[in-house]
């Protein structure tokens, strides 16, 4: 059945129908996060000190350059991947962060993973 516009009407309605599929791709499509940031960087631990208070500090071998940064919250990894126990970041210098956990420094040891990731 035609129209009394004929084939403009048909013409109007499939643009009408690519640009809104056009404005439901660009929708969906633009909230990508910033592949320059990272949201999770692993580190190694490559010192280990008893702190005064309890717990160790612990020196991650990933630091600025690396993406980390202040706001980040850590986790002292299992073999497995599973989270030990939370990390709190102290310090971040360029190629090194300073991490302290609430666990004796004699059960810590230099090669342990820490999971820096963005809150």
């Amino acid at each position: 059945m035609k129209s009394r516009y004929g084939v403009r009407a048909a013409g109007v309605r499939t643009c009408m129908r690519s640009l809104l599929t056009l404005i439901l791709c660009l929708r969906f499509t633009s909230v990508v996060a910033d592949p320059a940031v990272p949201v999770s960087v692993v580190g190694s631990v490559t010192k280990v000190e008893k702190r005064e208070s309890g717990g160790s500090l612990l020196t991650v071998d990933k630091g600025n350059n690396d993406g980390v940064e202040r706001t980040f919250l850590g986790c002292l990894l299992l073999d497995d991947g599973h989270c030990a126990a939370d990390a709190r970041l102290i310090r971040i210098d360029k190629a090194t962060s300073v991490v302290v956990v609430d666990i004796n420094p004699d059960r810590m040891r230099v090669g342990l993973k820490v999971r820096l990731s963005s809150p």
